[in-house]
């Protein structure tokens, strides 16, 4: 977490932020963990909520991208878990969505994501929205 870890960078140093990148859909997720890492990010990506709740317990991250439609856990599950977790709980979230159900959106929002980028999306504006959040 960026608090954690002293920001991005101070006076003359800038680090490159780390992120979790969790989306199901192979294709999907190599395309937008090249595009971050392009960006300047060190991204590292799982196919399921599971495999990346086990990374983020020992893990020091900036930030978790994680998409919703997630199987066999969803998107929530995991932000549920991550906000439960004391270590974890102020961690950025930013979830990615082809869902515009205004119900679905909602109950992002109230697991606890930070943000939410609609699908189709543009991946500089994922990683733009990512470095806000982590100032």
């Amino acid at each position: 977490m960026a608090a954690a870890s002293g920001g991005l960078g101070g006076p003359g140093h800038r680090r490159k932020p780390s992120f979790v990148l969790v989306d199901d859909d192979t294709d999907i997720r190599e395309v937008l963990e090249l595009a971050l890492a392009r960006y300047g990010a060190v991204v590292t990506s799982y196919g399921d909520a599971r495999e990346a709740l086990a990374g983020l317990e020992t893990a020091v991250v900036d930030a978790l991208v994680t998409d919703l439609a997630l199987s066999p856990c969803d998107g929530l599950w995991l932000v549920q878990r991550v906000r439960a977790v004391p270590r974890l709980a102020r961690l950025p979230i930013v979830m990615i969505t082809g869902y515009s159900d205004p119900a679905r959106l909602e109950a992002a929002w109230r697991a606890g994501v930070d943000d939410i980028v609609l699908k189709p999306a543009d991946s500089r504006e994922i990683y733009d929205r990512i470095v806000r959040l982590i100032g």
